[in-house]
């Protein structure tokens, strides 16, 4: 019974990490039962985007379930691609356990990009977006500050272990107060082409994209709750900004 059940908590482990780092719900069940059936146990796996419920049938007979609660969910597609090359490989040769968990645990380590460089990349990445929308240089250029300070405050909220939605309302009315000031200072002229740009590194793209993924697979539950999400996210995100906008409107120029 120790192996299955060592078996079961392995598998769940590698459900709870791609679930955590982005991937879709078709993914971890898959990835799951494979596991379970290279080791030969039948097995029953459902997934929604907080939640990993896992049963094993034993040869004897007897069914083994466990549960997982999944509290935090982010975008890391180098672990994704880890763990599902370790589910291959363990399906493929059924190693030991002891190896496979020694695998999951190097993995879990795994280094993100550093924090300068995070913020580098959400610089470029709002600055391209003010000249897509029609802002000029000067309003690329100012992009620059907004979404470096959005990086810095995402940062410090996810070690705080803030609230989600909180995180989004600040960070956009962030954005919307800096790109504000940049043209009450006279250094851009379109603070629109600003605050659109720079929120666009808030978008949950990877979200929206998945739950249309999980609805066409089947995953209705599991569809339905990233709508959901992907709603509240949008409306939290167009909150802090007008919230920003609103408060301008009434401060003297």
């Amino acid at each position: 019974m120790a192996d299955y059940d060592e078996l079961l908590n392995l598998s769940a482990e590698i459900g709870e990490l791609l679930l955590q780092n982005g991937a879709e719900i078709y993914r971890v069940e898959e990835s799951m039962e494979r596991l379970f059936t290279a080791y030969g146990v039948e097995s029953q796996v459902y997934c929604v985007p907080t939640t990993i419920i896992a049963t094993i049938v034993t040869p004897e007979g007897e069914n083994v379930t466990k549960g997982v609660r999944v509290r935090s969910r982010g975008t890391d597609f180098d672990k994704v691609m880890a763990v599902n090359d370790l589910c291959r490989r363990a399906c493929r040769d059924t190693p030991a356990f002891s190896k496979i968990r020694e695998e999951l645990a190097r993995i879990r380590q795994r280094r993100r990009y550093s924090l300068p460089v995070t913020c580098l990349g959400w610089a470029l990445v709002a600055s391209s977006f003010t000249l897509i929308f029609g802002g000029n240089f000067a309003d690329a250029a100012c992009a620059f500050l907004p979404a470096m300070v959005v990086c810095l405050a995402q940062y410090g909220l996810n070690r705080l272990e803030a609230n989600q939605f909180f995180s989004l309302m600040v960070e956009s009315f962030l954005i919307g107060v800096f790109a504000i000031l940049s043209v009450r200072l006279g250094l851009a002229q379109n603070s629109d082409k600003i605050i659109i740009g720079t929120l666009m590194i808030l978008v949950p793209g990877l979200a929206l994209t998945n739950c249309i993924r999980d609805i066409l697979a089947g995953d209705l539950m599991s569809g339905v709750a990233k709508i959901a999400e992907v709603f509240l996210i949008g409306v939290f995100i167009a909150l802090g900004a007008a919230i920003a906008v609103y408060g301008a409107g009434l401060l003297p120029v």
